[in-house]
């Protein structure tokens, strides 16, 4: 396993942050969230993605299953929209995020 620096992991960090957060903070206008300012879909974004990664840590694979649920929650409480609102929004997140796995090139299949 490779060890990767603070920083660099702070960069990327960030980088996924600033390449996820438009197009939930977009989707959450369309769908009408209540709280559908930049910064709280920030934060929603980057608890989403905390919460995930210390789930894959703890459960491995498993957390796959749970994430999506983890999320739908998220958005749902944090971002004051609907079940169905909160689904909208993580399904325009999975699929930005696969096309820019697949336009990186990480995680390519």
């Amino acid at each position: 396993m490779a060890a990767i620096s603070v920083g660099a992991a702070l960069t990327l960090v960030l980088a996924i942050l600033v390449l996820q957060t438009p197009p939930i903070w977009f989707a959450a206008k369309i769908v009408g969230a209540g709280k559908s300012e930049l910064l709280p879909v920030a934060m929603a974004v980057l608890a989403g993605g905390v919460i995930s990664g210390l789930l894959i840590w703890s459960l491995g694979l498993k957390a796959l299953l749970i994430m999506p649920f983890v999320y739908l929650g998220i958005y749902k409480f944090y971002l004051e929209t609907s079940f169905l609102g909160a689904f909208i929004l993580c399904v325009l997140g999975l699929a930005f995020q696969a096309a820019l796995n697949r336009f990186l090139g990480v995680l390519a299949l």
